[in-house]
């Protein structure tokens, strides 16, 4: 009689932790697949914005349209005026530039990029000769904090700020 009563006490020990994960489970946090497949949109959307960030610095470009498909705010500003700056001092920006993602934090309108982006191969050149001009070749990879927002379109870059060398 009492291992019947143990048995009926752990069947329904085991239905109630059973229904206490899927109660867990289906609380108000996205499952661990949709967190994932919205950072990893936020990561693509973050590296898109740097292919555009290139394309547009490799002709000194502020009006190239992938700019403002990928970035918008302050730092579309920012960018079209380092452009624009470039453009009047007869140089472009050519190469490539390294990304160790530390950490993605995804939110419903806004996420956070945090990235450790490595500038040695993104070489100043003159426009006319096509050649490097005298610049720091050897330069810290700087962390960066990265804001995006979302729009209809995907994930644009607004703000950023350097936290440190990395």
């Amino acid at each position: 009689m009492a291992s019947r009563h143990r048995r009926q006490a752990l069947r329904l020990g085991t239905a109630a932790a059973g229904c206490a994960l899927l109660i867990t489970a289906c609380g108000d946090s996205p499952a661990p697949r949709e967190q994932n497949r919205a950072e990893a949109e936020v990561r693509r959307d973050y590296l898109a914005y740097w292919d555009a960030w290139l394309a547009a610095s490799a002709a000194s470009d502020p009006d190239l349209p992938d700019l403002s498909r990928h970035a918008a705010s302050r730092q579309l500003a920012m960018l079209r005026a380092n452009l624009r700056e470039s453009a009047a001092d007869g140089t472009v920006t050519k190469g490539s530039v390294g990304h160790d993602i530390r950490s993605v934090t995804h939110g419903e309108q806004t996420s956070f990029v945090t990235d450790c982006v490595d500038l040695d191969d993104w070489v100043i050149h003159d426009r006319a000769s096509g050649k490097p001009v005298k610049q720091l070749l050897d330069r810290p990879s700087q962390l960066a904090t990265y804001t995006l927002a979302v729009t209809e379109h995907g994930w644009l870059v607004t703000d950023s700020t350097v936290v440190d060398q990395c």
